[in-house]
């Protein structure tokens, strides 16, 4: 007999004479995790997709993974297994093939949830050392290989026959301390499977696609089983069980370890299927595709894994190709294990975590959480009864309300927030379409929506509470879609707590008299409080109903308790009245009063005796104005003597009485004074305006202030003219004030003020000016005027002159170039722009004499030159000064010329005419000869 131990002669000794086994292996970039057996064969008719697929479902290609849109250019991730009569053919691993096309006229019916669970796990998230390790791609040379390996025949006992023996339990005495932290390792499920002393060898595809047998036993017994499937209709007898497995010695190992084994358990052949691989169990027809996780739309999505069967003949003469099916003897979540008309069976990957178990809901965000982890996979069990008590803390104002909260729960990779994802194929290997799941709230309801290869949404979303599935029918596709998540055991230990409940005081309405006081924790247990008074405290103006009445708390110690009081009595008073005036005191009636603060209160004896008036003398007010009433001693005394079943404690208020202005919607002003021109600013006496409007109207206390003049200064004029004065906002407030029983609403008018000018007084001027013949027009200079004296000895003013205020007394009234004498005379212009300027004085008369004289030229003699004067040529260039002269317009001359050279016509400067001076004195000095040079 040989050793159990030699392996290696064991399979070449039992290798099968007509029987072999392929493992083809194909490498592809995605990331996610998959495990799928394929269909083989050919099956026809519309295509419908489930997360679990039955013998009665039609055909159908259905992977579930979170590969990327690349599948569509690896049609090489379903591999064909080649069938040979060759006996002596080994078995072989491929890292190449051909499509598989899954198409056949045999039905395939989709189970509902209610018919069996999907196998998704619900876990909370946390430190993931396994299946969210970096993504890695196994490296393949695209050769094909082949390496020898026979199932060992297998003849331990039969199958399984109780599943729910749980393994020993680790306590919290595994959990060990770091960093302040707990961490606890997580226990195998209480129904895990216990399937004796299995082991065998260990075969994988080394890095050029060669199977090795790697020299290795592996145990059973250091993995951690994640599902047991029954190979129903299995075409070779030596394989019908396929145990999946993760390592519980390396969690970053992210290799599933496939025990395939025959009627038992007692022997197996381990295959070690790295990420991204897909296997092909040679005979057996069915398939194992396995992906690592990736990210989808930039959300993080568990690998999956997909296992599903081909086609047998089930016909005795006429072929009958019918699904081969699968039964799930073990599984993570809610399963049915004797269900066998599963034709493909969908997972998301379970994980190996670091999770925090026991939270603090409902507390401050300041209030630190506990650090207790637990550690293990997906599935594993946990349990803190033995320390939660500890975690169990006394918060200030707050209280525990699940004193007695489960301690015992299942490690889940499902959470609010998290997306999965499964990822279904055509026959053709091409992504068909996509199952997109978010879990949106603490309880598992998950939104699900259906994508194309390119991420987009085809229809949904739709939300799907845990437990229950959705029927989506699209594009000639139907899909139940199931929500993944397991309701059926915790997955964290939450102490829930709540804010403490007060003692709130109201009144005899129920209105809060305060914010009360909150409950007392108790110091020994976080669940319980305690009043923070025995009975009803005192507060003052207040009296408890039920003074002596002891405070019992609620069960609910949210809720809050409320202590009903009574005000002491407390009397106000209030109201209002009014009239317009009409010179007669006021009225106030008693009966006016308003009274708060005793319901039924008798002042029918109140009179108006009974209440005092705010004024100087105490008595009722004539005038407009606010006034005001209060309840005096007496009114006080009768009140009390009225009302003598109840103490009034204070009796306080006051009473408006408003006398209102009459109105008057107009008052005008008029009036008007004169004098003569004295030199001196108007003298405006307000008593001379006249008003009207309202008789009787008090100005007495307006001034000349109070009105403002129409000048450029707003002050009293001096020169001759007409003003105007208008009564300004200070001369109108002062009006209103001194009439304060009539509102004035438009106040309006004018007042006119006219200084006379002076008498009748007549004006003379004279003047004389000369030039020397140039041949240039004689220019008017007004500064050679002189004027007569005002009645008042005072000088004329003069105005800036123009041209058109003077004019020539010649023929054609142009001014003159001859020699000769002439007269200048003062326009009508000029006579007014002078009375313009003079306004306080009456010109009525302005007379006078301007000669002007242009007397011949001298001709100088200069040595060797004898100068020859030609009638009417201007040989004297002696020019006029700031005069205004003119040879072209009429009666007038222009100002062009006042700054001209009269030999050039250009203007002068001193230092032009500096030059010109000693030019004419080197001529007459005879020191324009030519010079002798040295």
């Amino acid at each position: 007999m040989l050793s159990r131990k030699n392996y290696k002669e064991t399979i070449r000794k039992q290798t099968p004479t007509k029987q072999y086994y392929t493992i083809k292996k194909l490498t592809v970039g995605v990331t996610s995790v998959l495990i799928g057996l394929s269909f083989m064969g050919e099956l026809e008719g519309d295509s419908v997709h489930a997360d679990t697929m039955t013998a009665s479902s039609e055909s159908t290609s259905v992977t579930s993974t979170t590969a990327q849109d690349g599948l569509k250019k690896s049609p090489q991730l379903y591999l064909q297994v080649t069938d040979t009569n060759n006996p002596s053919t080994p078995l072989s691993a491929s890292s190449t093939g051909t499509s598989k096309n899954v198409t056949s006229s045999a039905a395939v019916q989709v189970k509902s949830a209610s018919d069996e669970e999907d196998s998704d796990s619900t876990l909370a998230k946390g430190e993931n050392k396994f299946a969210r390790s970096a993504v890695k791609d196994s490296v393949t040379d695209g050769k094909t290989s082949t390496a020898e390996i026979n199932p060992a025949k297998l003849s331990s006992p039969a199958l399984i026959t109780q599943l729910n023996q749980s393994l020993a339990k680790s306590s919290t005495s595994d959990a060990a301390k770091a960093n302040d932290e707990l961490e606890i390792k997580a226990t195998d499920p209480t129904n895990y499977p216990n399937c004796g002393d299995v082991y065998g060898p260990l075969f994988e595809l080394d890095a050029s696609g060669q199977l090795v047998n790697k020299d290795e036993v592996i145990s059973l017994k250091d993995m951690y089983i994640f599902q047991i499937l029954k190979l129903v209709n299995t075409k070779d007898s030596d394989f019908q069980y396929v145990i999946l497995t993760m390592n519980r010695k390396d969690t970053a190992d992210r290799s599933v370890y496939l025990f395939v084994t025959g009627s038992n358990y007692s022997n197996a052949v381990v295959v070690k299927v790295k990420p991204n691989d897909t296997y092909e169990l040679s005979k057996t027809g069915y398939s194992v595709t396995y992906t690592e996780p990736t990210t989808i739309n930039g959300h993080y999505v568990d690998g999956t894994f997909y296992v599903t069967g081909s086609t047998y003949d089930d016909g005795f003469i006429i072929p009958d190709w019918q699904l081969q099916h699968l039964q799930i003897i073990y599984s993570l979540g809610n399963y049915d294990p004797s269900n066998t008309d599963i034709t493909s069976v969908c997972e998301i990957m379970p994980s190996y975590e670091k999770v925090p178990v026991i939270k603090y809901s409902g507390v401050p965000s300041n209030i630190s959480q506990p650090k207790v982890y637990i550690t293990g996979f997906t599935g594993q069990e946990f349990n803190v009864t033995d320390i939660i008590n500890n975690y169990k803390k006394v918060f200030k104002g707050y209280y525990l309300q699940n004193p007695n909260v489960a301690s015992m729960g299942t490690l889940s990779q499902f959470e609010n927030g998290g997306y999965y994802l499964k990822t279904y194929y055509d026959n053709d290997g091409n992504v068909d379409f996509k199952g997109l799941y978010h879990q949106i709230d603490d309880q598992g309801t998950m939104s699900v929506s259906v994508l194309n290869a390119d991420n987009e949404t085809i229809v949904g979303p739709e939300n799907i509470l845990a437990g229950k599935s959705h029927y989506f029918n699209f594009n000639g596709h139907n899909w139940i879609a199931r929500n993944p998540y397991v309701t059926s055991s915790a997955h964290e230990v939450i102490l829930k707590y709540a804010k403490l409940g007060s003692v709130i005081p109201v009144d005899e309405n129920g209105n809060k008299i305060n914010d009360g006081w909150q409950y007392v924790n108790d110091p020994d247990d976080a669940s319980k409080a305690t009043s923070p008074y025995e009975k009803a405290p005192v507060i003052d103006g207040y009296v408890a109903v039920n003074p002596d009445e002891t405070i019992v708390l609620p069960h609910n110690l949210s809720s809050d308790t409320k202590i009903y009081y009574r005000k002491r009595i407390k009397v106000t008073y209030s109201g209002s009245d009014s009239k317009t005036y009409d010179g007669n005191p006021a009225n106030f009636e008693p009966t006016t009063v308003q009274w708060s603060g005793l319901k039924g209160l008798n002042t029918s004896t109140l009179t108006s005796a009974d209440f005092t008036w705010n004024t100087a003398d105490k008595k009722a007010p004539t005038d407009a104005g606010k006034y005001t009433l209060s309840l005096n001693t007496t009114g006080e005394a009768a009140l009390r003597k009225a009302n003598p079943n109840y103490d009034l404690k204070t009796i306080s208020g006051s009473y408006t009485y408003t006398i209102n202005p009459l109105g008057i919607d107009k008052v005008t002003y008029s009036g008007s004074d004169s004098k003569t021109y004295d030199g001196n600013p108007a003298n405006f006496e307000p008593t001379t305006v006249q008003w009207s409007g309202l008789k009787g109207l008090n100005t007495s206390t307006l001034t000349s202030a109070d009105f403002t003049w129409n000048t450029a200064d707003k002050k009293a004029p001096t020169d001759a003219g007409k003003y105007t004065l208008s009564l300004n906002t200070t001369g109108e407030a002062a009006l209103r004030k001194a009439n304060p029983n009539y509102d004035l609403k438009t106040i309006s008018g004018s007042y006119t003020y006219t200084i006379n000018p002076l008498g009748i007084v007549t004006v003379n001027y004279k003047g004389y000016d000369k030039k020397v013949y140039d041949g240039q027009p004689g220019t008017i200079n007004p500064g050679k005027l002189t004027w007569s004296k005002l009645p008042d000895g005072t000088s004329l003013k003069m105005p800036t002159w123009s041209i058109d205020d003077f004019a020539w007394e010649t023929a054609d009234g142009l001014a003159p170039t001859a020699v000769g004498t002439y007269r200048i005379i003062l326009t009508d212009a000029g006579k007014a722009a002078l009375k313009k300027i003079n306004p306080n004085y009456d010109l009525s008369s302005i007379t006078g004499v301007f000669t002007y004289e242009i007397k011949p030229a001298q001709t100088p003699e200069i040595l060797g030159q004898t100068p020859e004067q030609q009638p009417g040529q201007n040989t004297n260039q002696s020019g006029a000064e700031n005069g205004f002269g003119s040879s072209t317009r009429p009666n007038a001359s222009t100002n062009s010329n006042l700054n001209q050279l009269p030999q050039t016509g250009n203007e002068h400067s001193n230092t032009a005419l500096a030059g010109l001076a000693l030019a004419f004195l080197t001529a007459m000095l005879g020191l324009g000869k030519k010079r002798k040079h040295d």
